[in-house]
């Protein structure tokens, strides 16, 4: 009976590992709006956020700003290309008056 539990408790431990990912967390902010990024270095895939104002919200402008961001970022991590993997997030919080613009982006070499 021990052997199974030892052997159960093994399995568990070898397996969390697995689940377990590195994750980057980058904030840049700017006058008008903030970047979040979620990077997970181990899956090429990023989560990127811009946040601002939902009074002074554009979505072409959130769009061309995580574009831009993406380039550089491709560049800088040594990626080739990218794309998205599913459609865009848009949340508007009326009790802190802010708009979020949320991609998700996988990278490939």
């Amino acid at each position: 009976m021990k052997r199974f539990f030892l052997f159960g408790v093994m399995l568990l431990c070898m397996g969390s590992g697995l689940w377990a990912q590195n994750v980057e967390y980058i904030q840049e902010k700017e006058k008008l709006y903030t970047l979040d990024l979620e990077y997970y270095p181990d899956i090429q895939e990023l989560k990127i956020t811009y946040t601002c104002n939902s009074g002074i919200f554009d979505e072409r402008e959130a769009i061309t700003t995580i574009k831009s961001k993406l380039i550089t970022f491709t560049k800088e991590n040594g990626y080739f290309s990218y794309s998205f993997y599913t459609k865009d997030i848009l949340k508007f919080d009326n009790e802190s008056r802010l708009a979020k613009y949320t991609s998700f982006v996988k990278f490939h070499y």
